[in-house]
C-alpha cells in the first residue's frame, strides 16, 4: 500500500495498492465495496473530499486526478513533476497537491482550472493540508525542513517554520477547529 485515507464520516477507507488499483473499503463490515485500476505508474497519494463522494489521486510523473467512488474520472490535471499527497478544501471546491518542483498547485476541479501555484519551499513538498475553518490557508511541509502556511488567494507564504534544519518534514495538520 502506498497511501490511504479515511472518509470524513469514517465510513470508508481508500487505499492505493502497489498494483495500481484503488480499493474502497466500507468500515462497518470491513468489506471492499469497490476498486478500480488507475493507469498512472507508481501511485503516491489519495484523499477523500469532505462532503462530495469523490476522491483525488496522485502519482509519479502523472496527473492529479479526481474520481467518483465508482471509478469515473471527473478531472485530470497534467503535471511536469511528480505530485505528492492531495488535499481538498473544506468546501471541496479546490484540490491541492505538493510537487517535486517545490510548488503547491491548487485547482478548481469542477471548473478544470488551476487557481494558484504557491512557491517558496526549497525542495520537494511532501504534504499539504487546508485549514478546516479558513479555506484560504494551506499548511505544507517539505524536504527542506520547513513547514509553511500559505494564503491561497494572495498566493504568498504567511509563516515559515524553519526549526528542523537538515531534516525532512513529512506531514502537518491543523486542529479540527483550525486554530492551530
Amino acid at each position: 500500500t502506498s497511501s490511504f485515507d479515511w472518509s470524513a464520516d469514517g465510513r470508508h477507507i481508500a487505499f492505493l495498492g502497489d498494483d495500481q488499483w484503488l480499493h474502497l473499503v466500507e468500515t462497518a463490515q470491513w468489506v471492499e465495496v469497490g476498486s478500480f485500476y488507475i493507469d498512472s505508474g507508481e501511485m503516491l497519494g489519495v484523499a477523500f473530499a469532505h462532503h462530495a463522494e469523490v476522491l483525488a489521486t496522485t502519482s509519479r510523473n502523472n496527473p492529479l486526478r479526481v474520481w467518483t467512488y465508482s471509478g469515473e474520472q471527473l478531472a485530470s490535471f497534467p503535471s511536469e513533476s511528480s505530485n505528492w499527497t492531495p488535499a481538498f478544501s473544506p468546501d471541496d471546491s479546490l484540490v491541492a497537491t505538493g510537487t517535486w518542483d517545490w510548488d503547491i498547485d491548487v485547482y478548481d476541479w469542477r471548473r478544470g482550472e488551476q487557481v494558484a501555484q504557491l512557491e517558496g519551499h526549497g525542495s520537494t513538498v511532501w504534504s499539504v493540508e487546508f485549514n478546516p475553518r479558513n479555506p484560504r490557508l494551506i499548511a505544507s511541509t517539505a524536504s527542506d525542513g520547513t513547514t509553511r502556511i500559505f494564503d491561497v488567494v494572495d498566493q504568498r507564504a504567511l509563516v515559515t517554520l524553519d526549526g528542523l534544519a537538515n531534516s525532512e518534514v513529512l506531514a502537518a495538520n491543523f486542529t479540527g477547529d483550525g486554530a492551530r
